[in-house]
């Protein structure tokens, strides 16, 4: 489950990756893909102290 603070987190992560991205990806869909990458890897963690991170790498 993502908290509030998770999903501050997750949006600035979308922001950095939209600007690595642009021109190629919209900020939206960066947003879309970083939060579907939470919680896939959010249903099966034993452990979800990195995922923020996680989410940002994958």
């Amino acid at each position: 489950m993502m908290t509030p603070g998770d999903r501050k987190e997750l949006e600035g992560a979308a922001r950095r990756l939209s600007r690595e991205f642009a021109g190629v990806f919209s900020l939206e869909t960066v947003e879309e893909c970083a939060m579907d990458s939470f919680e896939r890897l959010a249903a099966t963690a034993t452990v979800t102290g990195f995922l923020v991170i996680l989410a940002e790498r994958f």
